[in-house]
């Protein structure tokens, strides 16, 4: 179980406080890769940063971004196929046999 919900910091509180557009506006400058981490403050901007609004006002205003994770072949395997791998790692023949 979660711990207790906390109230939100006088700095969050504050950034709730501004009008939906300012809100939006200054959302939508925020770096891709670091909107994983803002989404995890509070449920409002969650919703905020997962609406079809804030990808419209992204995209309209230039600022928006996409965030491209790079993988290996080892990683990409283990992610679409989790399987308990021996103490030496991942079993080559599998991989070269999925991935040439």
């Amino acid at each position: 179980q979660k711990g207790p919900i906390q109230k939100a910091s006088p700095a969050m509180a504050s950034l709730l406080s501004l009008p939906s557009d300012a809100l939006l506006a200054i959302l939508c400058r925020v770096p891709a890769k670091d909107q994983n981490h803002l989404r995890l403050t509070c449920q409002a901007i969650r919703a905020i940063l997962d609406s079809a609004t804030f990808r419209l006002e992204g995209s309209l205003s230039g600022w928006l971004e996409t965030q491209v994770t790079l993988l290996s072949k080892e990683e990409l395997y283990r992610e679409y196929n989790p399987i308990e791998f021996e103490e030496d790692g991942y079993d080559e023949e599998i991989l070269r046999d999925d991935f040439g």
